[in-house]
């Protein structure tokens, strides 16, 4: 059984493999293969954990903002704006999907939120919503992919921004650790 696990580890059949491990430690855990499934048990379960397709992301910080309103060095264009200061809470959240794909397909889905609130200017908190597409196509020697991301921004609750983003784009390996990339 021990062998038979290390081959569906070679294999990439991790789940199945750690199942078969666990039988191994089952059957008699004081033995040395026992301690030996119960250690590639444990490199299994972070490696499952490393490569899962959902991934979430979050962060919180506190800013202080000097010029929250961008008064220019030269007051003299910028009219009737103030250089206002205000502290701010910012918090970020983002949801990567990865799906593990057959053959030379790749995918990955993204949404992420930004959110600012000011404490004493409300006016300008920002809120930003992007959800981004990255399908790609792996090659032998690179990769082909496509980013298309769509971005909404209000201010103050009122519509600010909407950009459509569509980037191809091509990755070229020149050696384990170094790559050139070209994208549109």
């Amino acid at each position: 059984d021990y062998q038979i696990a290390l081959a569906n580890v070679q294999e990439g059949n991790l789940a199945e493999a750690r199942e078969i491990l666990r039988g191994v430690v089952i059957r008699d855990p004081n033995t040395d293969m026992a301690q030996y499934a119960n250690q590639y048990i444990e490199a299994i379960t972070k490696r499952l954990k490393e490569e899962s397709p959902l991934r979430l992301f979050a962060g919180i910080q506190y800013q202080y903002d000097d010029n929250v309103i961008l008064k220019p060095g030269d007051a003299s264009v910028a009219g009737d704006i103030t250089n206002e200061a205000d502290s701010l809470t910012a918090v970020t959240l983002r949801a990567e999907y990865t799906p593990k794909l057959k053959g030379p397909y790749g995918l990955k889905a993204q949404y992420s939120i930004y959110l600012t609130g000011y404490y004493g200017l409300s006016n300008y908190d920002v809120q930003s919503h992007t959800i981004s597409l990255v399908p790609n196509y792996n090659l032998s020697q690179g990769q082909l992919s496509l980013l298309t991301s769509f971005n909404y921004t209000m201010v103050d609750d009122y519509k600010y921004l909407k950009t459509l983003t569509i980037s191809p784009a091509y990755m070229h390996l020149i050696n384990d650790t170094q790559f050139v990339q070209a994208s549109v």
